[in-house]
Formats: structure tokens, sequence, C-alpha cells
């Protein structure tokens, strides 16, 4: 490997970098989108994500704890319905990381009970209000709280 790979965007990374940057769009989307996902999670007796009143972040995914997450993830897979289940260990990925590291299961059991529990709704450019809300319905329908 060169001495310079992966420590640098390369010129298209950075071009790419620098046009999103100038729009505040992504992030005015995303927001947007939280809020959203909010009313509907409210209006359906789900939980909300809490954040404090000093923070003020742009979400990648929107996390929702659930405790048949495995369910949740085949039944929305077979109706075509777009939930993540990112970071579905302690240490992310799994397959690189957990024998890198020597972590065995017990080492951090709040780390692997939310691994267990959480999945995530979109916040994509294509993710659309009606999408979201159908997502929300889903889980109103199969999520156990």
């Amino acid at each position: 490997m060169p001495e310079r790979y992966a420590k640098k965007m390369s010129g298209l990374q950075q071009w790419l970098l620098k046009k999103r940057l100038a729009s505040t769009a992504v992030l005015v989307r995303r927001r947007n989108l939280k809020l959203v996902y909010d009313e509907a999670l409210r209006s359906c007796g789900l939980p909300v994500l809490y954040v404090p009143h000093h923070a003020d972040p742009v979400l990648l995914r929107y996390p929702v704890r659930v405790r048949n997450k495995a369910e949740i993830m085949e039944k929305a897979r077979r109706k075509r319905i777009e939930i993540g289940d990112w970071f579905n260990h302690p240490l992310h990925p799994r397959e690189a990381n957990a024998d890198a590291f020597g972590y065995k299961t017990g080492m951090c059991p709040e780390g692997e009970r939310a691994a267990s529990e959480v999945i995530n709704l979109p916040l994509t450019e294509r993710t659309t209000e009606k999408q979201a809300r159908e997502a929300v319905k889903f889980l109103s329908q199969v999520a156990e709280i």
C-alpha cells in the first residue's frame, strides 16, 4: 500500500464534500424528517427519541428501541419497509473488530442489550414523509416496546 493510502481524501471526495457542505439542504431535510418521525411515533404511543434542549443533532438514522428486533426486521423485509439494523454489536462491524479486540460476550452488557434492541428508521435523501409515516405505522402494529 502507498504510504498515504486511506489517510487523505481523493480529489473527487474533496469536491463532493465541499459541494455538500455548501448546501444546508441535507441538514434541513434530516431535521424535518426527524420531526415527522417524532410526531408519528408520539401519535402511535411509541417512544420518541429524547434530545436534550442544549443539543442540536442532525441524525443519520432515527433509533427506536424494541423488544422484538429480529421479528420486526424479518417482517419489514417481507413488506419491503426500510428499517435498519445498524450497530448490531458493541464493536462495529462485529466481523472485523470483535476478535481483533478480544471482545467476549458480557464485556459490555448495556452495549449488547442496545445492539439487540435498537432498530433505525431512514433519514435518506430519498425517504419521503409518507414512507416515514408508513414505517411508523408498521412499527405500531408489530413492535413490542
